[in-house]
């Protein structure tokens, strides 16, 4: 208990510090009831290096805290400015890609401008035409551009020059009179060959081609129309394949139903394959029988009673 109360009177002294000397503080507290109460001066001094103690704790303590602190603030500081400089150095090399990248489609266009002007013939190679290309001032532009990229280019422009010539070719195809799904090469030859788009195609071989292929196109496309007018037809059902057979009316009545569609008319020059496809269609449908009847939410939507007034 004294000792406490000595400590306490030590505490209450402001102006100690972990620096402060007993001998010299000493007579600050002689006059004081809890310096009295302990009777060992050595004693009293043992009490007050405990004392000291705690203070010299107490401040390495507060400037451990304060180097911590500083440590913190100046590893804030150097994590935000690490920041600052990694942002930096992404916009830096986002403005330095969108340079580039602008270069580089400066340097596409160019390309494709000199492409335009000197390949012409889609059949020409890569290397007669850098040959070719190399000659202009304007090649000297376009190192910005690897290898494979300016060949790339220069594919999409010999296939752009085909299609072209494909779509010309099959506009004129389209555009000769009376042409149905059984006109043969043979005969379009003689209709067109005077005309300028004949000859914008490489050769006579490829011109067969491209017509077999338009032939073959324009007939796809006229069976799906012809299956799509079959399914639209209601007279054809599951039953009709047998009617179809046995009744000479039946077929008379479904021909001539169809007969009222184009999409039935311009397979006249293939009447086979039409008939074929037909009986084909009533084959399936009687194979999958008739139709599942109507749920009875179908039923019901179908009949409505009227009300009374």
């Amino acid at each position: 208990m004294v000792e406490n109360e000595f400590m306490e009177m030590l505490k209450e002294d402001k102006s100690l510090t972990a620096r402060s000397h007993w001998r010299r503080v000493k007579d600050d507290f002689s006059d004081d009831d809890r310096y009295i109460a302990v009777e060992s001066s050595e004693r009293r001094e043992e009490l007050f290096k405990k004392f000291r103690q705690v203070l010299i704790e107490a401040k390495e303590a507060e400037e451990r805290r304060e180097r911590e602190r500083e440590e913190r603030i100046a590893a804030s500081i150097k994590a935000r400015t690490r920041e600052v400089e990694q942002a930096r150095s992404e916009q830096q090399r986002e403005v330095q890609l969108g340079r580039s990248h602008h270069i580089k489609e400066e340097a596409e266009q160019a390309l494709k401008a000199l492409l335009a002007d000197l390949v012409r013939d889609s059949s020409m190679d890569w290397s007669t035409a850098s040959s070719l290309m190399r000659r202009d001032h304007r090649w000297n532009s376009l190192d910005v551009l690897a290898s494979d990229k300016k060949e790339d280019i220069f594919s999409a422009h010999c296939a752009d020059l085909r299609q072209r010539k494909r779509t010309m070719y099959n506009r004129l195809l389209n555009d000769i009179p009376g042409l149905n799904l059984g006109t043969t090469w043979k005969e379009v030859k003689k209709i067109i060959r005077s005309d300028s788009k004949y000859e914008k195609l490489a050769n006579d071989a490829r011109r067969k081609e491209e017509y077999q292929r338009f032939m073959r196109e324009k007939t796809s496309s006229a069976l799906e129309s012809y299956k799509q007018l079959l399914k639209e037809t209601r007279l054809i059902t599951h039953k009709s394949l047998s009617q179809w057979r046995e009744s000479e009316s039946y077929r008379k009545e479904v021909l001539s139903q169809l007969e009222k569609d184009n999409r039935h008319l311009i397979m006249d020059s293939i009447s086979d394959e039409r008939e074929s496809m037909l009986e084909l269609y009533m084959k399936d449908l009687r194979d999958r029988g008739p139709p599942p009847p109507p749920t009875a939410s179908e039923s019901s939507a179908r009949y409505k009673p009227s009300r009374r007034h």
